[in-house]
C-alpha cells in the first residue's frame, strides 16, 4: 500500500471517507475527482438520488480504481473490484456502513 498523493489525478474514481451530514459519522462513498489540491482533492459523487461536492483530504482516501489490478474485496470498505488500495490514517471503526 502506498500514499495517495501523486498517483491519483483529475477524472480519477476513488474510495473515500466522508462525514457528509457532519455529524460526526463518516460513511464510504465512491466519487470522480474533480481537482487535486495540496491538501486533498474535490470529488463529486452521488448520495441517495442527490449529486455532492465535497473536499477529501488525502488521509480519507481509501483506494482508486484501475482497470488493469486484480479483482479484490476492499479490506476497509464495502467495496469489490479492481483497486489501487492506499494506506489510511482515518479511523475506521467508527464509520458507519453505507446502504
Amino acid at each position: 500500500m502506498s500514499h495517495p498523493q501523486g498517483q491519483v489525478a483529475k477524472g480519477d474514481t476513488i474510495i473515500f471517507l466522508v462525514d457528509e451530514y457532519r455529524n460526526g459519522k463518516p460513511t464510504h462513498f465512491d466519487g470522480e475527482i474533480l481537482s487535486v489540491e495540496d491538501k486533498g482533492v474535490d470529488v463529486i459523487y452521488l448520495s441517495g438520488h442527490h449529486s455532492r461536492n465535497d473536499f477529501i483530504p488525502w488521509h480519507d482516501i481509501i483506494a482508486k480504481y484501475d482497470a488493469n489490478q486484480p479483482y479484490i474485496t476492499l479490506e476497509n470498505a464495502p467495496y469489490q473490484g479492481r483497486f489501487v488500495v492506499f494506506d489510511t490514517e482515518s479511523e475506521t471503526e467508527e464509520v458507519q456502513p453505507c446502504n
